[in-house]
């Protein structure tokens, strides 16, 4: 039986959208831990999952997105890895993979 599974990249792109979609500090998370891991973002990707969701690919909308999640991060970084990850050390790992890609 084959397994299959979105490319890192697209999984990448999913949780981006996802920021916007529904209340999950953890897609912040996920997307941080594989960028530390070497993962790359995928600008075109990115572009195709928010763009289906009519979701503007700017810097701006996922700052807003990312920043929407700083209530809910502690509690559900606690009871997911068992500790507390610096809130703004994510955001600014994440926008500056983002910049990396031209994502203004």
């Amino acid at each position: 039986m084959a397994l299959l599974i979105m490319p890192l990249e697209e999984i990448l792109a999913e949780k981006i959208r996802a920021l916007h979609t529904r209340q999950k500090a953890r897609d912040l998370y996920d997307i941080v831990f594989f960028i530390k891991k070497g993962a790359k973002l995928d600008r075109g990707q990115i572009i195709t999952k928010l763009d289906y969701y009519n979701i503007e690919p700017d810097i701006s909308s996922i700052t807003n997105a990312i920043e929407s999640k700083r209530a809910l991060w502690a509690k559900e970084m606690k009871s997911l890895v068992g500790g507390i990850i610096d809130f703004d050390d994510a955001k600014d790992t994440l926008l500056l993979a983002l910049s990396g890609i031209g994502l203004t």
